[in-house]
């Protein structure tokens, strides 16, 4: 599938499918990541699974290379998700 534009913000992303089978819209690269339960940070790996994670270096913890879900850097991800 092609890279598409976020309405919002207009970052290239891409739709990767999850293990539940729904589609997330993440940042067109892969980036490296450290898996920890408090990281700020959504990602998703090659195998479709999701996590929390830290995009900077975590004593302890290996990295892997992971799509970061696009909603946790949008400026734009209040308007998408509406008001609550």
């Amino acid at each position: 599938m092609p890279n598409q534009k976020c309405r919002y913000c207009s970052a290239e992303i891409i739709f990767v499918r999850t293990l539940s089978g729904r589609e997330m819209p993440c940042n067109s690269t892969l980036t490296e990541v450290w898996a920890h339960d408090k990281g700020k940070h959504t990602a998703i790996g090659n195998d479709g699974r999701t996590f929390k994670c830290s995009l900077t270096r975590v004593a302890f913890r290996e990295s892997e290379y992971a799509y970061v879900v696009h909603w946790s850097e949008c400026p734009g991800a209040g308007k998408a998700r509406g008001k609550k």
